[in-house]
């Protein structure tokens, strides 16, 4: 009885049957599991690692789903903060620069940039300093300690972001992006709080919504993406984040078998 009543008033994601059942024909392109240390670039520090391995099997899901839907631009976005977004492009990002592609890992979410604290670089120039024309785009591409991989950091904070994204100067970024990288991860604003990250998805070929287990709400979720769907926004994946290997099929990850 207290089983069912903690089901019945269970209001939170807590695994792919959640997902499966709200979204049938949206794919879950990765399932992440759950990072017992606080280390922004997990792939990078702890190459052998389960979590490791889960990001690579993201980045072969991700160069199927670009075969079928040619492009290079992949945004991260999320329905709120706390779902692990950030941590997700800069692994994907980092695990796409491994792998030999130039890589570049773009700080758009404007309003909370975190890369520049996560790869230690100056925040300024960046991103909305380009847009409203005070730099070239060339002042703004910050290698980092990693080969093939760059950030561009979100620069000051503007007090309008979302005018900033529709400016012209945007078209002429992912211009000069598209020009000079292999792939471009977008770490965007979630979609589900700001008009912001809805805005950038029309700026990119692939789109990954990622969700936390255990945090991230049913029904903000469920809402969100089917706002996406009925705007007509294609090549989308849902990302599951912080998965624990205690969950039903996880026996082999969790054997020793990457240490």
């Amino acid at each position: 009885m207290i089983i069912a009543l903690k089901e019945l008033f269970n209001t939170r994601v807590r695994g792919r049957e959640d997902i499966d059942g709200l979204f049938k024909d949206t794919p879950i392109v990765g399932e992440i599991m759950r990072s017992r240390d606080n280390i922004d670039n997990v792939v990078l520090t702890e190459t052998n690692s389960v979590i490791a391995e889960s990001f690579r099997s993201l980045r072969a899901r991700l160069r199927f789903l670009l075969s079928q839907n040619p492009g290079k631009v992949i945004s991260v976005t999320s329905t709120n903060t706390g779902d692990g977004k950030t941590f997700c492009a800069v692994n994907l990002a980092s695990v796409f620069a491994i792998s030999g592609k130039k890589t570049a890992l773009v700080g758009f979410d404007l309003r909370k940039p975190r890369l520049s604290e996560i790869f230690e670089l100056s925040n300024l120039p960046g991103i909305s300093n380009f847009l409203i024309g005070q730099v070239a785009f060339e002042d703004i591409v910050k290698p980092t300690d990693q080969e093939d991989l760059f950030v561009i950091p979100a620069g000051i904070i503007p007090p309008n972001p979302s005018e900033l994204i529709t400016s012209s100067k945007t078209s002429e970024l992912f211009k000069q992006l598209r020009e000079n990288f292999d792939i471009i991860i977008l770490d965007t604003p979630p979609v589900g709080l700001v008009s912001d990250g809805r805005l950038l998805m029309d700026m990119a070929d692939c789109h990954l919504f990622v969700v936390r287990a255990g945090v991230t709400e049913k029904e903000h979720f469920a809402i969100t993406l089917s706002n996406l769907i009925a705007e007509k926004v294609s090549c989308i994946g849902v990302v599951l984040n912080d998965v624990t290997t205690t969950r039903k099929g996880y026996g082999y990850y969790s054997s020793g078998y990457f240490n």
